[in-house]
């Protein structure tokens, strides 16, 4: 567990809420999580175990895992980014099935609209991708309840998806994104850490899910074949948090044997997964390389999402992107090297959009120009990163007291800050503040390779430029002084 390893617990205290606005915040001393002599189904149990101190008198404090996000503030969310006048044109929420319990679980499609809202809402029905010519994106998220970090990484990248940037309006022409923001409502809403009603991890039925037991896995893997069959899914991501491992990582599928043999012989690369990671480490200060599993297949994980999308549904981009429960170990600040810094609600959001660039970075180069910019960044696949890594991340955590500013690409989501969800210690802010720094320096690096003006990459949608300006940014990181280079902070 993370708490053996500096995690802390999070408290929100209705006083100090109403008091001054403040949200959720980690707390906590002498923590200590051990094991406890008992045992349940042959297996050991543990204890949590902490101090903490409450501040008002009177007051009503609530404890929490990670920051809570429920199945109420999710239909908000979809709510709002169905009526608002940016993202109505080009988002529809329809059902996708009934859980055990009654409960409905909603598929959220993203797409450009080429016609009349009336027929492309008609045409958004969850078997269907509206435009046989563009390819499907599928994504999901919380099919573990107590992984509430994920919903808040997938409410980042709806937000930017549904946005107006220049990025997320090529994704939207190039693209048919089907979401399904919470695989497992009802362990969300009757207060399960990893099971649905019915006792079963969902995230272990994907193989043979039954239509009564697992009807959310069911109806979604259904809704998968059917899109392979009308116009291909050619990218599977489900998210997750992770209790066990810090940073933000990736767990993927064997590597086809191809790609090696293409890249030694300089031929035409084909499209594989390792070259996603490495557009997620450009646009994503806190993803970690070598924390990521690309090609191998765990004992146990046969019957994942992952694994049978890639495996029974023929999807060569499926993978897995964990974001710890905790924070990052990457840290790199002034004062200690290596230091652990805990990540505030911000940061999964950011997380989110940081995966909507990756996205479209991906989408707008060649599997050649990828593969070039992996052998420029000389990182070899799976091997340790160590201090390839710039002083990106340092504690800032937000005052008591005050809500956290925050910047987002959309703006289309009601900024929460001053709810309970919101607060905590992270390093967004230092990577959002770095954004002018590095947006300066990526323009300048991208003209000049090009051999344009700097407008002209300003108003262009050709990601590869912008491409070879992070590689090369990322092999002169060393002469940059100070955290000058966030890559997270492309699309500001």
């Amino acid at each position: 567990s993370l708490f053996g390893k500096g995690q802390q617990p999070l408290m929100f205290s209705k006083v100090a809420h109403t008091d001054s606005c403040q949200g959720w915040q980690r707390i906590g001393r002498n923590i200590q999580y051990f094991r406890n002599g008992r045992k349940r189904h042959g297996k050991a149990l543990y204890t949590l175990s902490f101090t903490v101190d409450f501040a008002h008198a009177r007051d009503v404090c609530l404890l929490a895992y990670c920051f809570p996000y429920s199945y109420a503030q999710l239909q908000e969310d979809l709510e709002e980014i169905s009526n608002s006048p940016v993202s109505r044109a080009h988002c529809f929420v329809a059902p996708l099935c009934l859980t055990a319990t009654g409960t409905e679980c909603k598929v959220l499609t993203i797409t450009a609209n080429e016609g009349s809202r009336a027929r492309a809402s008609s045409q958004a029905r969850p078997g269907s991708a509206r435009n046989a010519s563009r390819k499907v994106v599928f994504l999901s998220a919380r099919v573990h309840p107590g992984e509430s970090n994920s919903s808040w990484m997938m409410r980042g990248l709806i937000d930017f998806l549904a946005g107006p940037s220049s990025e997320a309006q090529r994704l939207r022409r190039i693209f048919v994104f089907k979401i399904i923001p919470m695989l497992n409502p009802d362990g969300v809403i009757h207060g399960q850490y990893r099971a649905n009603m019915t006792g079963s991890d969902l995230n272990r039925q994907w193989a043979t899910p039954s239509a009564e037991e697992h009807p959310t896995i069911w109806h979604a893997k259904a809704l998968i074949q059917r899109l392979q069959t009308d116009c291909q899914v050619v990218m599977f991501c489900d998210l997750h948090g992770h209790s066990v491992k810090h940073n933000l990582f990736l767990y993927g599928c064997p590597m086809p044997a191809a790609y090696r043999v293409a890249a030694h012989a300089n031929a035409a690369v084909p499209d594989t997964f390792p070259e996603f990671a490495q557009m997620l480490r450009l646009s994503s200060p806190s993803f970690s390389l070598s924390d990521s599993k690309l090609h191998m297949l765990e004992k146990g994980k046969e019957n994942t999402g992952r694994v049978v999308a890639w495996r029974q549904l023929g999807i060569r981009h499926s993978f897995t992107l964990e974001a710890s429960l905790c924070g990052t170990n990457m840290c790199s600040a002034a004062d200690v090297s290596g230091a652990l810094v805990q990540y505030a609600c911000l940061d999964f959001e950011q997380m989110g959009h940081d995966l909507g660039i990756a996205l479209a970075l991906w989408s707008s180069c060649s599997a050649r120009d990828r593969f070039a910019a992996t052998a420029r960044l000389d990182l070899p696949f799976g091997t340790p990163e160590g201090s390839q890594h710039t002083q990106r991340h340092t504690q800032s955590g937000h005052e008591l007291g005050k809500p956290p500013e925050t910047t987002t690409s959309a703006g289309l989501l009601k900024e929460k800050s001053a709810l309970p969800h919101a607060g905590g210690n992270g390093f967004g802010e230092v990577a959002r503040g770095e954004a002018a720094v590095s947006r300066e320096l990526l323009m300048e690096a991208a003209a000049a390779s090009a051999g344009v003006e700097v407008e002209q990459i300003e108003n262009s949608v050709d990601f590869s430029l912008l491409l070879r300006a992070c590689s090369k940014l990322l092999m002169a990181r060393e002469s940059l002084e100070g955290p000058a280079f966030a890559s997270a902070s492309v699309h500001k």
